[in-house]
């Protein structure tokens, strides 16, 4: 079989997976529990990942494997398991770590790297809610909780809180988003984003190409949510209804 030449990184959700509708009112039935049994699960989860980090493909950063962890902060002992996966790659001949946290708007951006973190990846797709004044907060409480009607914003408002000036700092990197509908997993209590043209979505695409362009090369980073989560209203890969549109408008501004 002929292997792909195409590059590619891996992410631990280090979370629950439940049977759920994201209601509060209805109970959860759990598929996969996260659990932290110590430091043998550590190194076994190590060397469950050992084949895809010693494929040549596989991306690295500033010579670094690029590993992404996706709640840091759950995990209880995340700098030990860092410094481990350090000593084990070294042991197997694979150099170094680049580990990436995911945090929210900067806000556990020190502690994380405080903890052996290389960088963090920084999420504002949804920072559009967050910028409200308290009266509009309490609005669409009000909304959502008595009229069942679940959040909306307009996506050409959204993208001008996805990207901070936080994000021009060389060890963080921005998250863009293309669209947002989490109605089908969460009903009345979703937030979406409207009116996602790629047209809008080329605008976000360009300013994160701006924020980075003066980092160094290997940190000119972005990431993207996402390449197909459609239960999330939220996909680049082709639909019905723009087509190849968010690829597109990606492919303008790659290079």
């Amino acid at each position: 079989m002929r292997l792909l030449d195409f590059p590619f990184s891996l992410a631990w959700a280090n979370e629950t997976w439940e049977k759920k509708l994201w209601d509060k009112n209805k109970k959860n039935e759990i598929i996969a529990e996260q659990v932290y049994p110590g430091e043998q699960d550590i190194i076994n989860h190590f060397y469950s990942l050992l084949e895809a980090f010693s494929d040549r493909r596989y991306i690295r950063v500033d010579g670094k494997l690029f590993f992404i962890i996706y709640r840091p902060l759950d995990c209880p002992d995340v700098a030990n398991m860092m410094t481990m996966w350090r000593d084990l790659a070294k042991k197997e001949g694979l150099g170094d770590f680049y580990f990436v946290a995911k945090d929210f708007d900067c806000r556990n951006k020190d502690k994380l790297l405080s903890l052996g973190f290389d960088a963090i990846y920084n999420d504002c797709v949804l920072n559009i809610h967050h910028k409200l004044n308290l009266v509009n907060k309490v609005r669409l409480k009000l909304q959502r909780d008595i009229l069942g009607m679940p959040t909306t914003f307009k996506y050409k408002d959204a993208i001008e809180y996805m990207i901070t000036d936080d994000d021009k700092q060389d060890n963080i990197f921005p998250l863009i988003a293309p669209n947002w509908d989490h109605s089908p997993r969460s009903g009345r209590k979703s937030l979406i984003l409207t009116d996602c043209k790629p047209i809008y979505f080329e605008r976000v695409v360009k300013e994160a190409v701006n924020i980075v362009k003066d980092k160094p090369k290997e940190q000119q980073i972005i990431m993207i949510r996402a390449w197909n989560e459609w239960g999330e209203g939220n996909h680049l890969e082709p639909d019905l209804k723009y087509g190849k549109g968010y690829l597109e408008a990606i492919k303008k501004w790659k290079d």
